[in-house]
């Protein structure tokens, strides 16, 4: 091989690394709002998802914090909350993947969700109060497969995976609810529950192609399908209706362009947009006519990742990624619930988001 060749291979192969890196195995999607608020497998984050050479393993850490306290009802903003006053919640969570590829075109990926969340908001009693969960959420398999063989395609390539979400988290905790007149156990908000209650697949794209001898695009786009229809808690809205909580799908989609920044030290760096969401209506199952909050939230991506490895052409090294989603446009949709009652709900967004990844193959 020629040394401008392998040079031309190497930049290749440091492209592939770097565009994949705003990719991950995250998961599910809801919250106050209509944002994917818990993190396991269908979501995309930063953590890396380059092919893997054969007989590799990996194993990634991806940590996820988001806030969301600003309420929309449709696409406008209410500073003063829901008709119940202003709510908060935060959630944190870390997510623990295992991959093997038997061959260089295709992977297994297993991933352990463990979330923290709490919801703060004004209960009967006309105070403020905390509500929290902690646990493992839902957890999910995934396989991945290369449509060309990635050794042969450095400059481009597709993957189409598919995959399962075990419902492990759970849908169903209680906590003390203040009352006018003392406390008693009610179910928490759907937005802070560990997991959505029901077994779910997964379908996922991913694409890249380099475009100019430091600048690649890169494209990817991930569906939750959850057939079943309803968990048992019941929902009480704003406007007083009380209906089950439906087990919604979700999606997520984002694409962009990522430079080699600094090929010497590793660095990359990419932007791009990105959509979370959850449908009015699901692809398969019932559940469509109980409560969920549909809608989507925009955000401009810009992300930085570092590689480290014995040779820039080295499968086996580390990965550090860091992005900042930063929220440009949202819309809360009616539900058919909503519909059904002439009225409109809403839910909380957050300003921004903070995804932190680690990979390590071997």
């Amino acid at each position: 091989m020629s040394l401008s060749r392998s040079r031309h291979r190497e930049r290749s192969a440091v492209w592939l690394i770097a565009l994949c890196l705003p990719l991950v195995n995250a998961a599910q999607l809801h919250a106050q709002g209509c944002l994917p608020i818990r993190y396991t497998s269908p979501t995309l984050g930063q953590q890396s998802s380059s092919p893997q050479a054969a007989d590799q393993w990996q194993i990634a850490l991806a940590y996820r914090w988001v806030h969301a306290s600003r309420f929309y009802s449709g696409p406008v903003y209410h500073p003063e909350g829901s008709p119940v006053g202003p709510t908060w919640i935060t959630v944190n969570t870390v997510e623990v993947s295992l991959s093997y590829a038997p061959t260089s075109r295709v992977s297994v990926s297993l991933g352990v969700p463990v979330a923290s969340g709490m919801r703060s908001g004004l209960e009967d009693d006309s105070l403020r109060h905390d509500l929290s969960a902690t646990g493992i959420g839902d957890l999910s398999l995934l396989g991945t497969v290369w449509l060309l063989n990635p050794p042969d395609h450095v400059r481009g390539n597709i993957a189409f995976g598919f995959g399962v979400k075990a419902p492990t988290g759970s849908s169903s905790k209680y906590n003390v609810w203040h009352t006018k007149t003392g406390v008693e156990q009610r179910p928490l908000d759907e937005s802070i529950q560990l997991g959505d209650g029901g077994w779910g697949a997964i379908l996922r794209t991913e694409a890249f192609r380099q475009v100019y001898s430091r600048i690649a695009a890169y494209a990817a786009a991930s569906y939750l399908a959850n057939p079943r229809g309803q968990i048992a808690p019941t929902f009480t809205t704003p406007y007083g209706v009380t209906a089950p909580v439906a087990v919604n799908d979700e999606y997520s989609a984002h694409a962009g362009i990522t430079m080699d920044a600094w090929r010497r030290r590793g660095l990359s760096l990419s932007l791009g947009g990105r959509i979370d969401g959850v449908p009015v209506r699901d692809a398969i199952g019932g559940g469509d006519e109980y409560f969920r909050r549909p809608g989507y939230v925009v955000f401009a991506e810009p992300a930085l990742a570092i590689r480290r490895s014995r040779s820039p052409v080295s499968p086996v090294g580390s990965t550090w990624s860091v992005a900042v989603p930063i929220r440009v446009d949202q819309y809360r949709h009616a539900s058919l619930l909503d519909l059904a009652n002439q009225k409109r709900g809403g839910g909380d967004f957050p300003d921004f988001l903070i995804f932190i990844g680690y990979a390590k193959r071997w």
